[in-house]
């Protein structure tokens, strides 16, 4: 999983306001997050740092943190995300190139992290609705 490790910018998004909806965010938390459909160098960055088995994903804009997590593979953990939402969520590794979150708590979803080449490819499907999000190495 080190191969993830390193700073990226968000290259491409989509239906990523309906799979909000379909997992109940709120419309403040929905008009807040618009920033993250922004794409190219300009904006978010995901920065990922892997230590053995933890993984650490932070998301920068201009230049500041606004949102971190640390999850360890196979070990499930209770976030509290950007919303104030609690839930349950689960890493779990597959291959050098790939990981898996599955959250549950107020909602069911499952986010795939799949490493090609400088980018991933991050899958997000929840409330019967999929959104996709591309991050390109800086």
């Amino acid at each position: 999983m080190s191969a993830f490790a390193g700073t990226y910018y968000t290259a491409a998004t989509d239906n990523l306001e309906a799979y909000s909806r379909a997992i109940g965010v709120s419309d403040e938390m929905i008009e807040k997050a618009r920033v993250m459909e922004k794409t190219g160098p300009e904006s978010v960055h995901l920065e990922i740092v892997v230590d053995g088995k933890k993984v650490t994903k932070n998301y920068h804009y201009k230049g500041q943190v606004h949102f971190s997590e640390t999850l360890t593979v196979g070990e499930e953990v209770e976030i509290t995300g950007m919303g104030g939402r609690t839930r349950k969520v689960l890493l779990t590794k597959e291959g050098d190139s790939k990981f898996v979150t599955k959250e549950s708590g107020p909602y069911d979803s499952t986010t795939t992290y799949d490493l090609e080449g400088d980018e991933i490819a991050v899958t997000l499907c929840g409330g019967g609705v999929t959104a996709t999000r591309k991050y390109k190495k800086l």
